[in-house]
C-alpha cells in the first residue's frame, strides 16, 4: 500500500521499511531504458520524507515518538536499487573539442567551470559585484551570494586564476555591478562560424540546464561521447589537489569535510609510485 494513501499516524517502522523497499525496486524509465533508482536517489527520497515528518512534529501535527520510531529503521532495504553512479573527470581532449563547438559565451562559462571547480549555478549567477578583482596575489576572488551551503551559514570563496579571468574579462563590458555577467543576451551577442546554432531564450537568465543542453548538442555535433558540465568540477578539484594538496581542493570546492573533497578530487597516484620505489 502506498504511503501517500496511509495516515501518518498509521505508518510504523515495518510499513516504512516496506515502502522504502518498494521505492528501491520500482521500475523507472531512464534514457529510454527501464531501470531502477540508484541507492543514492532512494536515500534522498527517504531523507525528504523524514524531513516532512520533522516538520509535522515541529507543527505539533504528530508526536515526536513517530519520528523516533521511523529513525529506528537503521538498515534501509535498498538492495533492489542500482549502485550509485560516480561522475568522473572529462577527458581533456574532449573538453577542448567541445569548447571549439560552443558559442563563445558558453565556451567562456565552460572554461570557468573547468578551471575554478565552481558549480554551474554559481557561475551563471555571477555578477561583477561578487568578484574582488583587486587581490594582491594576482587572483580574483568570487564570493557567491547564493551557493549550496549558504543555508548552513557558511561563506564561500572561489579563487579565479588567470585562465578564469581571461574567460570572464571580455564579458564584463557594459555589465552593471549587480547584473549577471552571462545571460541569453550575451550568448546571442557574439557567435562563431564553428559553433553550434544558438536557440532563442524566452527568459532573461541562463540556468544549468541550458549549459548541459548546449554541451550535449556540441558533443553530438563533434561525434564524441556525451559528458555533463558538472564533471568539470572533478577535473578542477583533482588539479587543485595535485598542485596544492587536499586542503587547497577542499577550500576551492567549498566543502566542510575533506571526505567530501576526496570523492571529487582523485588522489595523485604518482606520489604513491614515487614512495613505493623508495620503501615498497
Amino acid at each position: 500500500e502506498s504511503v501517500a494513501a496511509v495516515r501518518l499516524t498509521d505508518i510504523g517502522p515495518k510499513r516504512f521499511a516496506a515502502w522504502v523497499a518498494d521505492v528501491a525496486g520500482q521500475p523507472i524509465q531512464r534514457r529510454g531504458e527501464m531501470t531502477t533508482r540508484t541507492i543514492t536517489h532512494v536515500r534522498k527520497i527517504v531523507a525528504e520524507f523524514l524531513r516532512l515528518i520533522e516538520w509535522c512534529v515541529a507543527e505539533e501535527i504528530i508526536g515526536p515518538e513517530k519520528l523516533v520510531a521511523l529513525r529506528a529503521v537503521r538498515r534501509l532495504p535498498v538492495a533492489a536499487a542500482r549502485p550509485p553512479e560516480f561522475r568522473t573527470p572529462v577527458d581533456e581532449a574532449k573538453y577542448q573539442t567541445i569548447c571549439q563547438h560552443l558559442p563563445p559565451a558558453f565556451a567562456a562559462i565552460v572554461t570557468v567551470l573547468r578551471h575554478s571547480a565552481a558549480r554551474p549555478s554559481e557561475v551563471l549567477r555571477m555578477t561583477p559585484a561578487e568578484i574582488d578583482m583587486h587581490s594582491e596575489q594576482g587572483v580574483w576572488l568570487l564570493f557567491p551570494n547564493k551557493h549550496k551551503n549558504m543555508r548552513f551559514g557558511r561563506p564561500k570563496c572561489v579563487v579565479l586564476g588567470p585562465r578564469c579571468q581571461d574567460a570572464i574579462r571580455p564579458w564584463l563590458a557594459g555589465v552593471s555591478n549587480g547584473d549577471r555577467i552571462f545571460t541569453p543576451a550575451s550568448v546571442a551577442r557574439v557567435s562563431s562560424p564553428s559553433s553550434i546554432p544558438t536557440r532563442k531564450y524566452r527568459k532573461a537568465t541562463l540556468v544549468a540546464e541550458d549549459i548541459r543542453r548546449a554541451v550535449k548538442i556540441a558533443c553530438r555535433a563533434a561525434g564524441i561521447e556525451h559528458w555533463v558540465p558538472y564533471q568539470l568540477r572533478h577535473n578542477s578539484l583533482t588539479e587543485f589537489r595535485q598542485a596544492g594538496g587536499l586542503d587547497a581542493a577542499q577550500q576551492q570546492g567549498g566543502h566542510s569535510s575533506s571526505a567530501v573533497t576526496e570523492r571529487y578530487a582523485a588522489a595523485d597516484r604518482s606520489k604513491a609510485i614515487a614512495a613505493a620505489k623508495l620503501v615498497g
